[in-house]
């Protein structure tokens, strides 16, 4: 089963939470284009199935509390978008063990991922965001108030 959506899901996760990490506390503006690729609409005015994928990947981070942002361009970008308390902790936390990487090469998981994404393989990237969304499933699962 080819399975690129997801990965192409998990690289534009990793990409929006490392700029956001490296511009923490400054909120910024996150671009589909930057992301994805800069495209034109259609006749219809419809964007490609990947640019639409990419914006709903931002929006996913945002409905599950990973990212926060004062509002979006339609789906060409959002506005003074910051980490969560819960995103920045876990990008700041541990790194986890990969198939490409010892956790003793970097002092972060944001080092880790920022290596992923420049210098190792779409695996890794997915590796890696993977685990920062499941860490913050379970911190959020675990640490509800009753």
């Amino acid at each position: 089963m080819d399975e690129l959506h997801i990965d192409d899901f998990y690289k534009d996760c990793a990409i929006v939470l490392l700029r956001l990490y490296r511009s923490f506390p400054r909120k910024v503006s996150v671009y589909v284009g930057d992301l994805c690729g800069y495209e034109e609409t259609d006749d219809i005015g419809l964007y490609s199935d990947r640019f639409q994928a990419c914006f709903a990947a931002i929006v996913w981070l945002t409905e599950e509390g990973y990212i926060r942002h004062a509002g979006s361009i339609g789906q060409e970008a959002i506005e003074l978008a910051t980490l969560t308390q819960l995103g920045f902790s876990h990008l700041s936390g541990r790194p986890i063990k990969t198939s490409q990487s010892k956790t003793s090469e970097f002092p972060t998981l944001a080092a880790q991922l920022h290596h992923a994404i420049t210098q190792s393989t779409s695996e890794d990237v997915s590796t890696i965001t993977r685990q920062i969304i499941q860490n913050l499933s379970f911190h959020k699962t675990h640490n509800t108030v009753h």
